[in-house]
């Protein structure tokens, strides 16, 4: 399975720094932002599979941030950080959408594993939704054959295309 993108949007810069560095290094790509207006561009500019945010940032909270970036990337998965988290705001974080909660400092490996089971996550939904609109249009278009043989007064025709999609 193909590594994930990810968005790290935290103010401390030698926190994502490094993290970035790592996360490059265990073959991810990663864009880092150290500002939420920032992430909000890259989030409209690109398509990422996981977004790491700091939940306390100077223009605005984490849960706040995730919000917004999920009203334009919806199946975008969203794990919130904290050096000062209680377990009241991970609970929230995680009501409100997030995919984990972690506390700084992190640990690499709990990082990577909880942003491969967020990117599978994200690849699953993104397949669900995939069938179903091949399902959708698949009927679709059997109902725009069955209609073209209607239109040209061969109903017997028609109605038998259309039976045949409902028996399978």
């Amino acid at each position: 399975m193909q590594k994930a993108h990810v968005l790290l949007v935290d103010d401390e810069k030698d926190f994502v720094d490094i993290m970035k560095e790592r996360l490059e290094l265990a073959g991810y790509t990663v864009t880092a932002c150290y500002d939420v207006e920032q992430a909000f561009k890259e989030v409209q500019a690109d398509e990422y599979d996981v977004a790491v945010i700091d939940l306390i940032m100077p223009e605005t909270d984490g849960i706040t941030a995730m919000h917004r970036i999920k009203v334009i990337r919806p199946l975008m998965e969203c794990i919130v950080l904290s050096g000062q988290g209680t377990l009241r705001i991970a609970v929230e974080a995680m009501k409100l959408g997030a995919f984990d909660f972690l506390e700084k400092p992190c640990d690499h490996k709990v990082v990577t594993q909880i942003i491969d089971e967020a990117c599978a996550r994200k690849h699953e939904q993104d397949n669900r939704i995939r069938k179903a609109a091949s399902k959708v249009y698949s009927r679709l278009e059997q109902a725009m054959v069955g209609a073209t043989f209607a239109e040209a007064g061969q109903f017997d025709t028609a109605k038998e295309i259309l039976q045949k999609k409902e028996e399978k």
